[in-house]
């Protein structure tokens, strides 16, 4: 994957860019010596001290090159050989008091290169190591591969929980890798679960690998402290029949599972998600 890689790189750096790997796709490859197809790329300036105009115009030039479609934050996806690839600009984010949704922050784009400050802004130590494509090596400023080794799940920063998402990928990244994840559990009470929404629940649950599995731990962990009806109506609905040997770990799969279910829980089921976009009706009704 790396090698492949480094030839963006090669490209990059024309445009005085410094490509590093982050996220998910390092994690995956030293835990499970997986190859992502999918990678997220955060572009720094190749030099130190070069200012933020001179850097953002680099790097609009190089997403203009390999054809990038924008997305929110700077950010730009493109295919490169048989990589899905998002690619970045280093960021501080800062929380807007008083919003408890999942997007409740203000991005500065930052020319520092200081990643144990930049990367405070992710959720987990185990998501903040990178991959450096220019130098070639594993960069880890917040202790990620140690918390790896250790299976541990560990917070990353101060803003942890200004996010109530991460406590729902907390959960997630437990079952999906065998972590401990008690640093997470034990700080569900600082964060906001008033402005859950139905779709991260849901998603979230199918990402985790064993939709059940996830359901029961929200259950027993959270359910007391979540404000919205319809995820508590769901939650409730779910518990009544939980199977855990029940394999649930994408979109069809729960689709057929609803599919074979009492008419009553459903068509409560169906009314619920459908809104979401996650499943549809009208494939439920053809299985």
């Amino acid at each position: 994957m790396y090698e492949k890689l480094h030839d963006l790189q090669t490209k990059a750096s024309k445009f005085d860019l410094h490509l590093i790997i982050v996220g998910g796709a390092v994690r995956d490859k030293i835990l499970l010596n997986n190859d992502s197809s999918d990678i997220d790329i955060e572009v720094h300036p190749l030099g130190v001290g070069v200012d933020k105009d001179t850097f953002l115009k680099n790097y609009h030039e190089f997403a203009q090159e390999m054809e990038g479609k924008s997305l929110p934050y700077e950010i730009y996806k493109f295919k490169f050989i048989e990589y899905d690839i998002e690619i970045s600009p280093p960021r501080i984010e800062t929380f807007i008091d008083g919003d408890d949704g999942h997007k409740n922050f203000e991005i500065e784009i930052t020319t520092s290169k200081n990643l144990g400050v930049i990367w405070k802004r992710r959720d987990f130590t185990i998501n903040s190591i990178g991959y450096d494509l220019l130098n070639l090596k594993v960069v880890d400023p917040l202790g990620g591969v140690l918390d790896l080794e250790n299976k541990t799940l560990k917070p990353v920063g101060e803003n942890f929980s200004k996010d109530y998402v991460r406590f729902f990928r907390g959960i997630r990244f437990s079952i999906l890798f065998g972590l401990d994840a008690t640093p997470v559990l034990g700080l569900k009470y600082d964060f906001s679960f008033t402005a859950v929404s139905l779709f991260h629940f849901v998603k979230e649950a199918l990402k985790s690998k064993n939709f059940f599995k996830f359901i029961t731990l929200c259950d027993e962990n959270i359910s007391a402290l979540i404000k919205d009806e319809k995820v508590l109506e769901l939650l409730e609905c779910l518990k009544k029949i939980t199977n855990e040997k029940t394999i649930i770990n994408n979109t069809e799969s729960l689709e057929v599972f609803i599919s074979k279910l009492p008419q009553e829980s459903r068509d409560q089921i169906i009314n619920l998600i459908t809104p979401t976009g996650i499943i549809s009706k009208k494939r439920i009704k053809k299985l």
